[in-house]
């Protein structure tokens, strides 16, 4: 069992907090590029948790969980955050799971009521509000909902 799912196990039933005695590892920051290089990236907004990657839709109100009463129990939380820690002077930095581009760090990650968690999840994104991420076709399971 991976430290997600070992982590998701143990917090079943349990508020939106991470465990006591939990920590988080220090974020990677990438490596200097050579020369005082500078380069740009644009993120998508995804979430990386038990080996899956999750997307929510970019779309202007696109993604938001209409429904706040479906946010099920907290599964796990943020370690790092791609854009949090990224820089234009550094390579990217590498991903971890669990990880997000636009979740801030330490932000709590849950179930959709009544969907498993294989299939979709629902965290706070940088705008404050509650998004909905869908598993990435390939890593989606078939009794997931459309």
């Amino acid at each position: 069992m991976g430290l997600a799912a070992a982590v998701a196990a143990g917090a079943a039933g349990c508020g939106s907090e991470m465990p006591k005695g939990a920590q988080r590892t220090p974020c990677p920051s990438g490596s200097p590029l050579p020369g005082g290089r500078g380069e740009s990236r644009d993120y998508v907004d995804l979430v990386r948790f038990d080996g899956r990657v999750y997307y929510s839709p970019s779309g202007v109100g696109e993604g938001l969980l209409a429904d706040p009463s479906k946010r099920g129990s907290w599964v796990g939380t943020v370690q790092c955050s791609q854009a949090q820690h990224d820089s234009n002077r550094r390579t990217e930095p590498e991903w971890t799971d669990p990880g997000s581009t636009l979740v801030p760090d330490g932000g709590p990650l849950y179930a959709v009521a009544g969907v498993p968690v294989a299939c979709q999840l629902v965290a706070t994104s940088a705008d404050g509000r509650l998004h909905l991420y869908t598993a990435q076709e390939q890593y989606r399971p078939a009794n997931c909902p459309p």
